[in-house]
């Protein structure tokens, strides 16, 4: 009976080592494992980013803050320069990798016959698989910069940064009556 027992240990460990060398053979082949924990880590910040969209918070303490009109002027043309052409940028980028992952999807799929056989068949399958794998991580990423842009265009709006000096900058004096911040 401990003589089944320890025969049937060893094959439970030889079959686990060929699992973990079949996986790590097939992502050294393919990177399909590298990739879905890549897309694992974006859905996490992906969700984390999204906890801070649900409320607006309009603070921009007006009465500690300085305004600085030649860095507002440039702040404000470079958010409307995200705005405008860095969300479609983005946008554009997205819907090339979704065009990419459903191009990849969508091959037909040769006849057995057609095709090639036995290991040839599985590999050829296994780089479309990846192919997939990559081209959808790609388009989540790039939906997570688009997601990630848009909370940095909040946070902006949120504290109006654009406009004013930043917080702690040095102040030098002038003359007696007067003092003047610097520009950080």
């Amino acid at each position: 009976m401990g003589f089944l027992r320890r025969i049937l240990a060893e094959l439970q460990a030889i079959l686990r080592s060929l699992g973990h060398l079949f996986t790590a053979s097939v992502n050294f082949e393919t990177g399909i494992f590298d990739a879905f924990f890549s897309i694992k880590d974006d859905v996490h910040a992906f969700i984390a980013n999204l906890s801070q969209f649900e409320r607006f918070d309009f603070d921009p303490k007006w009465k500690t803050r300085v305004i600085s009109l030649p860095q507002a002027w440039d702040s404000i043309f470079e958010l409307v320069d995200i705005i405008t052409h860095g969300f479609k940028d983005k946008f554009i980028e997205l819907e090339r990798s979704v065009e990419t992952l459903l191009n990849t999807i969508q091959q037909s799929p040769r006849a057995p016959d057609e095709g090639p056989s036995g290991i040839a068949n599985v590999q050829e399958r296994l780089t479309a698989l990846k192919l997939a794998v990559v081209d959808f991580q790609q388009a989540f990423h790039t939906a997570l910069q688009i997601e990630q842009m848009a909370l940095d265009v909040k946070q902006r709006l949120e504290r109006l940064d654009d406009l004013f000096l930043p917080q702690g900058s040095s102040k030098t004096v002038v003359d007696v009556k007067y003092r003047k911040r610097n520009a950080v």
